[in-house]
């Protein structure tokens, strides 16, 4: 059963910041086993180098909802490598 205390989806609302870090992502990040902290904004800045080692341009990294296609294609470049 759903919960919309549990689930976002469920409420159709976003999530704060604060309830997906507490909730969510340190939960994830402790089970990793990771010794160092792992920021969300540090995924993005790892994610954005992908793109780029995998040939897409800057504008394709900064503006990835509106050039997806060609910023998939670079992420996969960099997957198959």
């Amino acid at each position: 059963m759903l919960r919309s205390d549990v689930d976002p989806s469920v409420a159709r609302k976003p999530l704060a910041r604060i309830t997906f870090n507490t909730r969510h992502w340190k939960p994830a990040r402790e089970r990793s086993g990771l010794e160092f902290n792992v920021r969300m904004h540090d995924l993005r800045h790892a994610h954005a180098s992908w793109l780029l080692a995998g040939g897409a341009d800057l504008k394709t990294a900064i503006e990835l909802p509106e050039a997806q296609d060609e910023a998939l294609a670079a992420f996969e470049r960099v997957r198959s490598r």
